[in-house]
């Protein structure tokens, strides 16, 4: 590991972490707040960035925590490396080496959309190194999956010169802040590429009717949180029936930390507290 010049801004540090993996040399962009309680680990979605969590290091409530985010390659300020094709299963991988790297501990996860899936799959395939998980309306089935699945099914110099665009100018209508941060982003900060190669995989998954019963036989303590113009997922009956804490999160869709971020962190805080 070899760390970048610091940004610090208080007691937030914004790093580069340079990571070596199947045989390419790829950086991580990330901020780091160190503090005496959990660390708050959150894992943004298909071409956010971790920006989307920034206010999370200004929330009162969360002050003695750690808290952590980073950009997936591709997204944010991380550099997707030329023909690295990375799906899914590599940003396990990869969100795996960073904790390691960074040496975090009794880490909550809290994955919003992609990131959610991402969050759920580092669950099941590190027991014991999480303490809970946060699902910010992550992919849990097939109907998860919309303009992903069109991605998914379009040559990528199709996709690039004319359905991302189009998508972009699309949200960019939507009444909803979220969607128009999401354009934002989008257009200024995120490698198309990275995006179209990510989309396969999260189709994949979310298709493979295996996800809802990952999150339900978890063995953690798990809190399902989504936006109340969402209130009408399908699997969100089950999940109550099943036990799993839900939350909705008035006023907000597919984005409540920029819809409604006043509420979407006090539920948060209040879920992490109660853990102890």
């Amino acid at each position: 590991m070899r760390l970048g010049k610091a940004t610090t801004v208080g007691d937030i540090e914004t790093k580069y972490l340079y990571l070596a993996y199947q045989n390419v040399r790829i950086m991580i962009h990330y901020r780091l707040r160190r503090g005496k309680r959990d660390t708050l680990l959150f894992l943004h979605g298909l071409g956010c960035s971790m920006d989307d969590f920034l206010l999370a290091y200004e929330i009162a409530s969360l002050n003695e925590h750690t808290i952590v985010s980073f950009d997936f390659p591709g997204c944010g300020r991380s550099p997707y490396v030329e023909n690295s094709s990375l799906d899914i299963d590599d940003l396990v991988s990869l969100t795996t080496l960073v904790v390691s790297q960074i040496a975090l501990e009794d880490v909550v996860l809290i994955g919003h959309s992609m990131g959610g899936l991402v969050a759920l799959l580092f669950c099941e395939r590190n027991p014991g190194s999480v303490r809970a998980l946060v699902n910010v309306e992550g992919n849990l089935a097939s109907d998860d999956c919309f303009f992903s699945r069109k991605a998914a099914g379009t040559d990528y110099t199709p996709f690039k010169e004319s359905l991302f665009p189009e998508f972009v100018r699309g949200l960019n209508m939507r009444e909803n802040r979220g969607f128009r941060e999401y354009a934002r982003i989008l257009e200024n900060h995120t490698n198309p590429r990275a995006f179209y190669d990510y989309c396969p995989s999260l189709v994949s998954y979310s298709d493979s009717g295996m996800l809802l019963d990952k999150m339900l036989t978890l063995g953690l303590p798990a809190l399902y949180l989504y936006g109340s113009e969402n209130r009408n997922i399908p699997f969100v009956r089950e999940l109550k029936r099943r036990g799993v804490q839900l939350v909705e999160i008035e006023g907000s869709n597919h984005f409540p930390q920029y819809d409604n971020p006043d509420l979407f962190y006090e539920k948060i805080s209040g879920f992490v507290h109660m853990l102890g």
